[in-house]
C-alpha cells in the first residue's frame, strides 16, 4: 500500500487588477522587463482578458477588471542593485527609491498604471555576503532553498544587541 504525500504550496503568484491590460503588459514587459508567458482571451478575435507575465522563476499574473489596483505583492530578487538600475534606467514608476530598511532589506517600491505596488527587495545580509567574497552565514543557505526564512531568527547583530 503506498503512502499519500503531504500537500505542500510550490508557490503563489499575485493576480493583479487592472484597467487597461494591454498597456499594463507593456508597462510589465518595457519597465520591469518581465516577458510574457500567457495570455487569454474567451474566443479568437475576443480581447485578451488575462496575462502571465514573469521575471526568472517568478511570476504575476494580471486581470482585466472594472476594479483596478488595490494589491502589494513583495518581489524577492537576487542583484537588487542591478534590478533597481535595469528598472529605472527602462522607466519604471519607482515611487520609494532603494535603500536599506532597518529590517535587513534592501529595496525599492514601484506602482503599475493601476497603484499596484510591487516592492523589490533583498536581505541585507545576502547583499553583504556579495561584498565580502568567501563570506557566507549558513542560514542563508537554508532560507534561500526554502527551508526558513531569515526574518524567522535574529541576527548575529540582533543578539549581540539584546
Amino acid at each position: 500500500m503506498s503512502q499519500a504525500r503531504s500537500p505542500s504550496v510550490s508557490h503563489i503568484a499575485p493576480v493583479l487588477r487592472v484597467s487597461d491590460l494591454g498597456q499594463s503588459i507593456a508597462y510589465y514587459r518595457d519597465c520591469l522587463k518581465f516577458t510574457v508567458a500567457f495570455e487569454w482571451a474567451d474566443g479568437e478575435g475576443e480581447p485578451v482578458r488575462y496575462a502571465v507575465l514573469e521575471y526568472g522563476k517568478s511570476g504575476v499574473h494580471l486581470t482585466q477588471s472594472d476594479q483596478p489596483g488595490g494589491t502589494t505583492a513583495y518581489c524577492f530578487v537576487d542583484g537588487i542593485d542591478a534590478y533597481h538600475a535595469i528598472a529605472k534606467a527602462a522607466g519604471a514608476n519607482i515611487t520609494e527609491d532603494i535603500s536599506d530598511q532597518p529590517w535587513r532589506m534592501r529595496e525599492f517600491e514601484t506602482r503599475d498604471p493601476d497603484g499596484n505596488v510591487l516592492l523589490f527587495g533583498e536581505h541585507l545580509d545576502r547583499v553583504e555576503m556579495r561584498e565580502k567574497p568567501g563570506h557566507r552565514h549558513l542560514w542563508d543557505s537554508f532560507w534561500y532553498h526554502g527551508i526558513f526564512h531569515p526574518h524567522d531568527h535574529e541576527s548575529q547583530k540582533d543578539q549581540a544587541e539584546n
